[in-house]
């Protein structure tokens, strides 16, 4: 259970990971990362309409507005980043022809906080940048601050979120 005040309504009701990355149904990826500044670009998308009704549908979250931004900086975060990016994932469809697409995948921030992680499918998407989308102002809610190690728990497969 997490142990954040004031977040039982989007404490993640799903397994614990077993590090062994033991397939019980789903495989999940535990992995650290730094938390990074983002460039403030995603505070107006996450809240335009189409994309808010993408993420409900496709992911089951009322996102925050913004992104929750980690860079992937060392070798077992860019191996564990690398495989998560071989997943499937959950396809988020562009709203108009020349729009890119993006994938998703359910997430856990620190085992405590449903998320999701977007990837838009753009060739010249940093490899080592993770932006995960949350109903929660995540940073606030766990007090974290840029350059902190970040704890994310990843599913190839649906988690419930709240």
């Amino acid at each position: 259970m997490c142990d954040v005040q004031g977040l039982q309504g989007v404490v993640v009701g799903f397994p614990i990971l077993l590090l062994s990355n033991t397939i019980v149904g789903m495989v999940n990826i535990v992995f650290s990362c730094e938390l990074a500044d983002g460039l403030g670009k995603a505070i107006d998308f996450t809240q335009i309409d189409w994309v808010r009704a993408a993420f409900r549908d496709h992911l089951s979250i009322d996102c925050y507005p913004g992104t929750f931004n980690l860079l992937a900086r060392t070798d077992d975060a860019k191996l564990n980043w690398a495989l998560v990016r071989e997943w499937k994932g959950i396809l988020i469809p562009s709203p108009e022809p020349g729009w890119c697409a993006s994938r998703a995948w359910h997430a856990r921030i620190e085992r405590c906080i449903g998320a999701a992680i977007i990837l838009p499918e753009v060739d010249s998407y940093p490899n080592d940048k993770i932006e995960l989308i949350a109903p929660v102002n995540v940073r606030s809610a766990l007090g974290l601050k840029a350059g902190e190690q970040v704890k994310i728990e990843v599913c190839d497969g649906h988690w419930p979120v709240s």
